[in-house]
């Protein structure tokens, strides 16, 4: 406990020097079961750097959380060095860009790295940032949670990351509000056929019409892992959404599949698991 208070303390102190912190601060952060939670503090890139500094040579924190706090490419580079130890990193809300993603993706191209959890929702990534992902979970062996939610990284991204799943660690993927259409549900399918452990997959509020569910709903006949799949709030009408429930039927693995609130039709409940 006093080790986490010297380290609140430190922290404090160092962000202080580049950016304005209420007085109040120290108070509000949580650092407990080895989190260390700065939600909505106005950071910014020079914050970030001094916390990657103040948190050099920590082994206490493994969880780091910053959501919506103005760090961009520049703030998340200087918290690239943290992923020798992180195990949980989330930068949701965050100007982070296509260039602090790349710089993510190449610090976990190292195999060794034990993060296991990257939270990266509405952070301003298109395709080109989905490619930088897909080229880490290629190499990646640890990471098991990947959020991309919130960013347009369409049917073009969809695919750079649905084609590297098979290769990677990866058992929940969330992307939901990311544009993804029927182009990027026939690769979700692909990866859904070829992937041989449990996972949940999310693309809810997309843009997922007929044939994309269709597609899905013809690999989840055949074999398939796939334990969860949302789909909630997509453009799907009657026979996607009775092709879908029908394979769940026939599917011993899949636990839950959500289908409600498409575009074209009444809401619907989803099917009992």
């Amino acid at each position: 406990m006093a080790e986490s208070s010297s380290l609140v303390k430190t922290i404090t102190s160092m962000v202080r020097k580049v950016c304005f912190l209420p007085s109040d601060f120290a108070k509000e952060v949580y650092l407990g079961g080895r989190v260390l939670e700065l939600d909505q503090r106005g950071i910014g890139n020079e914050g970030a750097k001094a916390i990657a500094e103040a948190l050099e040579g920590n082994t206490e924190v493994t969880s780091l959380l910053l959501w919506r706090n103005h760090i961009g490419h520049e703030g998340t580079r200087s918290l690239c060095g943290l992923l020798t130890r992180l195990t949980h990193l989330q930068l949701s809300f965050n100007p982070v860009g296509d260039k602090g993603v790349k710089c993510i993706a190449e610090a976990l191209m190292d195999k060794s790295l034990p993060l296991t959890q990257l939270v990266l929702e509405s952070t301003q990534m298109t395709e080109l940032g989905a490619k930088y992902i897909s080229k880490m979970l290629q190499k990646n062996s640890t990471l098991d949670s990947l959020v991309v939610s919130g960013n347009v990284i369409g049917d073009e991204g969809a695919e750079y990351i649905f084609d590297a799943l098979e290769h990677s660690a990866i058992i929940s993927l969330y992307m939901s509000s990311c544009q993804v259409g029927d182009i990027g549900a026939k690769h979700a399918a692909l990866a859904i056929k070829k992937i041989s452990r449990s996972w949940s997959l999310y693309l809810c509020t997309n843009a997922i019409g007929d044939a994309g569910a269709r597609d899905i709903a013809e690999v989840l006949t055949t074999s398939s892992m796939l334990s969860l799949l949302h789909l909630a709030e997509n453009r799907i009408g009657h026979d996607g959404t009775q092709k879908l429930s029908e394979a769940k039927k026939n599917n011993t693995a899949m636990r839950y599949l959500y289908l409600e609130n498409q575009s074209t039709q009444e809401p619907m409940a989803s099917p009992s698991p």
